[in-house]
């Protein structure tokens, strides 16, 4: 990713069924959450559908910092706030909805998205496969139908990318889908690439 003149490039993208594609770029505020001046452009794409798993709300792995590259317990709680208290995304208010649980399988397809596109230097929905979210939460062993896909790059924490997302009305949309009821996120090894999978169970 080109970096120019020590300002990171916040780009975030966005799934829900037919791919809503949002690249924005942000300018620093000198903030932990990287939440300056909004500016950018929106682009749109298509991309799949798919299938969901049901799964607890701990469904391997540990508690705090895991293989997922993230404090699954914290993220999980930022979702899970905006989620059952309600929002506003965009201009639209949000009524609270259940909350989300956590699945590995869903955190697995993230986890393998995120670190593709960080090995393979690019930023898309789609693998350099031709996969779609979808086809790569199957491939990680998903049975239940994938709702929607959420990628971030540039943020430093688990804080900054929830705020990001819920402050871009389509990415805002996807996390308070009240037909999710199942999610996984992941950040890649290295590069602050971030993928975000929901679904819903059978």
């Amino acid at each position: 990713m080109l970096k120019l003149n020590y300002t990171t490039l916040l780009i975030f993208c966005i799934v829900f069924m037919t791919a809503s594609c949002v690249k924005q770029d942000v300018e620093p505020d000198n903030t932990t959450t990287n939440s300056g001046n909004n500016g950018g452009t929106d682009d749109n794409d298509n991309s799949g559908g798919g299938d969901d798993d049901n799964n607890n709300g701990n469904s391997g792995g540990s508690s705090g910092s895991t293989s997922f590259n993230l404090d699954k317990d914290k993220i999980l709680a930022l979702v899970n706030e905006a989620r059952t208290k309600g929002t506003t995304c965009g201009s639209n208010a949000k009524p609270p909805v259940t909350a989300i649980k956590w699945n590995d399988e869903l955190a697995k397809a993230a986890l393998d998205h995120s670190n593709d596109m960080q090995a393979q230097d690019y930023f898309s929905h789609t693998g350099k496969n031709g996969s779609k979210f979808s086809e790569r939460a199957k491939d990680a062993g998903y049975t239940g139908f994938p709702t929607g896909e959420n990628i971030a790059w540039g943020y430093s924490s688990e804080e900054a990318v929830i705020k990001g997302w819920l402050e871009s009305t389509g990415h805002c949309n996807n996390i308070m889908n009240g037909n999710s009821n199942e999610i996984g996120i992941a950040r890649s090894a290295t590069g602050n690439y971030w993928t975000m999978v929901l679904g819903k169970s059978k």
